[in-house]
């Protein structure tokens, strides 16, 4: 049984890029953090990712995989001189693991930084279609 679902944690890990992170977020934060067979179902209509990967439990997984992820970044990067705004936003940042506990919010702090990703990754796929029409 573990082997399993280290085996669709591992498949997870490959299969999720930042187009289906993006929508994932977005989904949460038009559906909340209670009601995941929304977040699954909006994934499964909008994404080409087979559905053993996007469902409520996978899902509320990725999330939380994600918020890991870009909150290690926001702590990796408090080692430098804040302003005070910065420090506001550092200590929203630190307070979200509890608030999605508790279910009180529906932000997704990190959704622009995803999103700026996501366009980059755009913009390089862009210039490698240029370079090879030339």
């Amino acid at each position: 049984m573990a082997n399993q679902e280290e085996d669709i944690h591992h498949q997870n890990q490959q299969s999720w890029g930042t187009w289906e992170e993006l929508l994932l977020a977005s989904a949460v934060k038009r559906h909340g953090f209670k009601n995941w067979d929304s977040v699954a179902l909006e994934l499964q209509t909008k994404t080409c990712l087979p559905h053993l990967l996007t469902t409520a439990q996978i899902c509320q997984q990725k999330y939380l995989d994600l918020n890991r992820r870009f909150n290690t970044t926001t702590i990796n990067n408090l080692h430098h001189n804040h302003t005070p705004e910065e420090d506001n936003q550092d200590d929203e940042q630190n307070n979200i693991n509890t608030d999605i506990i508790n279910n009180n919010i529906v932000s997704v702090p990190w959704l622009e930084e995803l999103r700026k990703l996501r366009v980059a990754e755009l913009k390089q796929e862009v210039q490698r279609y240029d370079v090879s029409i030339l």
